[in-house]
């Protein structure tokens, strides 16, 4: 999806928002965390731990080969297997946590996203997200709990192992995660068209006085970042140059 339009103010936003961008990390969940920051083993041990008891010898179409990609979230294992002559880009593989099994060619891969098509259904995975489309409208969308290469290497992240996630927004172009350890202490931006990501020091922050108050602060030079459970706004020397409604608060 477009995450901006032609207005050069967008472009601006662009530019500013993803100049000097990290490559892509790992994201675990509050409790995975915590485990983490007790007993000090490798983030690859927790992943081999999580994923434990997923026998990947048989998931792919060709027995062959192994899942390239594994990502886990709260209802299911999804894979992506490498392709084959029949379907040169790879495999879409989704197996719920209830069992059973799904297998659908991969249509496109556009930079960390695997899309799959199946008539009027899209299959959308990223190391973030989970999405499936029908018809244009969302008919089921979750948080990627946990994303590992062929090695159960992390291969993305939001906040870091050891930090708690205090509040995850969605807009229609970007998910912002508040992260720290015993209070909010940055965002982390991710942008859903292309999984990029920035880092940007929490100014302040106003959360908890009552529950239906809060707002976080960031700035980059003369960038202003605002995020409450309705608004997403980027402003620049005071101008706005993007704002964008939060579609769902954790």
């Amino acid at each position: 999806m477009m995450f901006f339009n032609s207005k050069p103010q967008n472009l601006l936003a662009f530019c500013i928002l993803f100049f000097g961008s990290n490559c892509l990390f790992s994201t675990l969940s509050t409790t995975n965390d915590v485990a983490y920051a007790s007993s000090k083993i490798t983030p690859t041990k927790i992943i081999q731990i999580l994923n434990q008891k997923i026998n990947t010898k048989n998931i792919c179409p060709s027995s062959k080969f192994r899942p390239i990609r594994t990502f886990n979230t709260t209802k299911y294992y999804l894979y992506i297997c490498p392709g084959d002559k029949k379907n040169p880009d790879g495999y879409y593989v989704r197996i719920p946590k209830s069992g059973g099994k799904f297998v659908v060619p991969l249509s496109k891969i556009k930079d960390n996203n695997y899309i799959a098509i199946k008539g009027e259904a899209i299959y959308v995975v990223n190391p973030y997200e989970s999405l499936v489309s029908k018809r244009g409208r969302i008919i089921l969308r979750e948080r990627v709990k946990s994303a590992t290469n062929t090695m159960g290497r992390l291969v993305a992240k939001a906040c870091n192992l050891q930090d708690k996630i205090f509040a995850q927004a969605e807009t229609k172009s970007f998910i912002i995660y508040v992260c720290g350890q015993d209070s909010p202490s940055r965002y982390v931006v991710i942008a859903r068209s292309t999984s990029e990501r920035i880092e940007l020091s929490l100014k302040s922050n106003l959360s908890g006085v009552k529950s239906d108050v809060h707002r976080y602060l960031a700035t980059r030079g003369n960038i202003r970042y605002v995020l409450t459970k309705k608004i997403l706004r980027i402003s620049h020397h005071g101008k706005t140059i993007l704002k964008e409604k939060v579609l769902r608060w954790y």
